[in-house]
């Protein structure tokens, strides 16, 4: 299971991910409550983790914008809203790739 908290870094898997909002100190967080009960459950529950994340309720799926324009649909907990403002800084940190760009493991 993945879990974070950019958009892009889940693109490619998005069925074994859990998109959760930037944690800005709140003492109303409870994302990571969320998480640990859904890792707990997930565990004890005998199923893979996307057999798992299509009945969970503690999960919503969401249409989530990108930092290059698109959406990707992922599930997530928490106010994705604020997911949707977050910025991935590697999309822009060119000491991955001689292009200029983040590598590609695909």
């Amino acid at each position: 299971i993945i879990i974070e908290n950019t958009p892009d870094c889940v693109r490619k898997n998005v069925n074994n991910a859990v998109l959760v909002p930037d944690f800005h100190g709140s003492a109303a967080d409870d994302a990571l409550l969320t998480i640990t009960v859904l890792l707990r459950l997930l565990l004890s529950s005998g199923k893979s983790v996307p057999q798992f994340l299509q009945t969970s309720p503690l999960v919503t799926l969401n249409s989530v914008k990108t930092d290059v324009g698109d959406n990707v649909v992922v599930y997530g907990v928490g106010d994705l809203s604020v997911v949707q403002r977050s910025v991935n800084f590697d999309m822009n940190d060119t000491r991955h790739s001689p292009r200029g760009g983040v590598s590609s493991l695909s």
